[in-house]
C-alpha cells in the first residue's frame, strides 16, 4: 500500500511524529530527586503511613515512599509522616506534593537527662555517630522552642500564599468563562479540603 503524500506534508508529519516521540521519552526519564528526612536528635524512627521505613537521617525518593494516586480529578500525593524516638515527643504531619518538594527536618522535644546518640548508617558520606554532651544538652532545650515556633510560621505563610494564588487563578478561570460555576465550586472545595 503506497501513500500519495506530497513532500512538504510528509516532512511536516515526520517532524510532528519525532517531536511527539521526544516529548513522550522525556516524560519517561523524569522523576523527582530524593529528599532527606532528619530530626534533632537523630536516630528517630520514620513512619510513612504507619510503616517503619528507617531512622533519621535518611534519604528517600518521594514516589517510592508516598506514591501518587488519583483523588477525584487530581493526581497527587497524600500521606502521613511520623517521626518518633523513645523518650521524646513524636511529630506527626500530613504530607503532600508541596511538603515533599524539599527536605524535612523536625526538632523533637525530649525528656531531660536522655543521652542522645544518633546512628547515621542511612546517610551517605557520614562515618561517625553524633553524640551530644550532657552539658550542651542543658543549654539546647531553651533554644529549641524558639526555632520550632518560628519555622512553621514561615511555612504556613508560603502554603497560605500558594492556596490563595490557586483560588484566585480558579476565580479568574470562572470569570473568563473557561470553567463553569459548578466546576469552580468543586475545585474550590477540593483546594480548601487539602489544607
Amino acid at each position: 500500500m503506497k501513500f500519495n503524500i506530497p513532500g512538504y506534508q510528509r516532512k511536516i508529519i515526520i517532524v510532528g511524529l519525532l517531536s511527539s516521540l521526544l516529548l513522550l521519552l522525556q516524560g519517561c526519564g523524569s522523576g523527582r530527586k530524593g529528599i532527606t528526612i532528619d530530626s534533632d536528635p537523630q536516630g528517630a524512627d520514620i513512619l510513612a503511613d504507619g510503616k517503619n521505613i528507617g531512622k533519621t537521617p535518611m534519604q528517600i525518593k518521594q514516589d517510592d515512599v508516598f506514591p501518587p494516586h488519583w483523588y477525584g480529578r487530581s493526581y497527587m500525593v497524600k500521606g502521613k509522616l511520623e517521626i518518633q524516638k523513645e523518650g521524646c515527643e513524636g511529630v506527626s504531619m500530613e504530607v503532600n506534593d508541596l511538603v515533599l518538594s524539599k527536605d524535612i527536618r523536625k526538632n523533637l522535644t525530649c525528656k531531660p537527662g536522655i543521652i542522645q546518640k544518633a546512628p547515621v548508617a542511612n546517610m551517605p558520606g557520614k562515618k561517625k555517630p553524633v553524640t551530644q554532651k550532657p552539658a550542651a544538652q542543658k543549654a539546647v532545650p531553651a533554644a529549641i522552642p524558639v526555632t520550632v515556633e518560628s519555622r512553621p510560621a514561615v511555612k504556613a505563610s508560603s502554603v497560605d500564599d500558594e492556596i490563595e494564588n490557586r483560588l484566585s487563578r480558579l476565580k479568574g478561570l470562572r470569570d473568563r468563562g473557561v470553567i463553569s460555576s459548578k466546576e469552580y465550586t468543586e475545585q474550590r472545595k477540593r483546594i480548601l479540603e487539602s489544607i
